[in-house]
């Protein structure tokens, strides 16, 4: 038996931008891992992705809907990123349970449209 995750109905098909996102990342970014999208409710947010060649530990987490990429680092303290390097501009450290990770803004996607109605964002272009 299914149950509904919190935010999603049973049997709500995802937004059109998750798929368009995953094909886009298929088509354009071929050295990003993601997995193919699943059903997920319309407060669904976040992308997670990793590089083909990233340790198992490290991820992305694309939340589309606050501009924002982190690069997560799972079993390690943020302390540990600052003391290689403290200064990065428009990159902030930060800690989220047991995962250090580097953040940065990046332009919203708007989760109702489509990815080829926002093409124009300087991220989605080569």
């Amino acid at each position: 038996m299914e149950f509904p995750r919190p935010g999603r109905r049973l049997g709500e098909a995802r937004p059109p931008s998750h798929q368009d996102y995953w094909e886009y990342l298929q088509r354009e970014q071929p050295v990003i891992h993601t997995v193919p999208p699943t059903a997920k409710g319309r407060l669904s947010t976040w992308i997670v992705m990793r590089g083909h060649d990233f340790p198992k530990s490290v991820h992305l987490n694309h939340k589309l809907d606050k501009g924002l990429m982190e690069l997560g680092f799972s079993g390690r303290n943020v302390h540990e990123l600052t003391v290689l390097k403290n200064d990065w501009p428009g990159i902030l450290a930060v800690q989220q349970g047991n995962t250090a990770s580097l953040m940065v803004k990046v332009p919203v996607i708007d989760l109702q449209k489509g990815i080829q109605s926002q093409r124009d964002q300087p991220w989605l272009t080569r």
